[in-house]
Parts: structure tokens; sequence; C-alpha cells
């Protein structure tokens, strides 16, 4: 095993989250920006309030990978969505019908065996679709905590392709 910290180029000692993409780069998760690891050297992304194509938050929670290899990245800010292909960071922004509109706090994204993109936002679980950037909604039956949380709070498809959703108050399926 081999052994990364601040150090070596890491952005922060605190991972909430790792994910390998199907280029075969590491993306590290931290509570201070986002960082890209190709195997000798980490390049860090941080939030830059003058740059809007910069990410939104420096608390990474969650990292996910799309059928066309875009990154799909929950933050304490909110969704960002990173195409390769232009090489860059967007803030994807949506409401919710719900009274809690909770959408900076993306706990979990996924990305569906259908090509979905689903984002955890307890008590809303929402699908976007990647090529259209359209949402469905659905609220959980589990009680509201409307407290920030400093840690992921996980999805997950089964077999079946039904979606699992945490949240702090419990599980709903």
């Amino acid at each position: 095993f081999s052994g990364y910290s601040i150090e070596d180029g890491l952005s922060q000692s605190v991972v909430n989250c790792i994910f390998q993409d199907s280029r075969g780069y590491i993306w590290v998760g931290t509570q201070n920006g986002l960082n890209k690891f190709n195997g000798y050297n980490f390049g860090v992304f941080n939030y830059n309030p003058g740059d809007v194509h910069s990410i939104a938050n420096n608390w990474i929670y969650s990292i996910a990978e799309d059928k066309e290899a875009n990154l799909w990245i929950g933050t304490k800010g909110g969704l960002i969505n990173y195409n390769r292909k232009e090489n860059q960071f967007s803030r994807i922004k949506y409401t919710t019908p719900y009274a809690a509109q909770i959408t900076d706090c993306v706990y979990e994204v996924k990305c569906a065996e259908s090509g979905e993109i689903l984002i955890n936002t307890p008590p809303v679980l929402t699908v976007c679709n990647p090529e259209t950037l359209s949402f469905a909604h659905y609220i959980s039956p589990l009680a509201f905590d409307a407290s920030v949380k400093d840690h992921n709070i996980p999805l997950l498809e089964d077999t079946r392709g039904r979606i699992w959703m945490a949240s702090t108050k419990g599980l709903a399926v």
C-alpha cells in the first residue's frame, strides 16, 4: 500500500469519497476540494466565487460517472457536472416542488443502469436525465431532518432496479 497526504499534494486530509473513473483517474472528494490523481500527481479543483466554471463548494460528498464519461459531483453547494469534452465544470441548478428546498446539499450522486442520474437530497430523491437536464422528484416517506450533515448519505440501485435511499431517519425504497 502507498499512502498519500497533504505533503503529496492532496488538498485536505479528510477524504469523504473516492471514485475511479473509466479512464483510470482516481477522484478524491475532501472537505477542501476535489482532487484528480493520475497515479503520480494530484490536480486540485477548488471553489472560486469569481469563476462560474469552478466547483460550487469545496466540501465534496460524492462522485459518479455517466455513460458519456462525464462526472457528476455532489457538494455542500449543490450538484456539479464535469464535462470531459469541454473540460469544465458546470453548476446544475434545479428546484423541487416540495416545501423542503434543500438542493444545495447533494449528499449522494449515482448513475442508474438506465443512464439517469440519481441525486439524494433527503427527504427528496431527484432523477435527472443528463441529456435534457430534465428532473423528476420523489419525496421520501421518512421524517425530514433539516440539519446539514457532514458526511455522505448513500443511494443504491439493486438488481431489480429499485432505488434505496438513505436518510438520517432510516432507509426508504
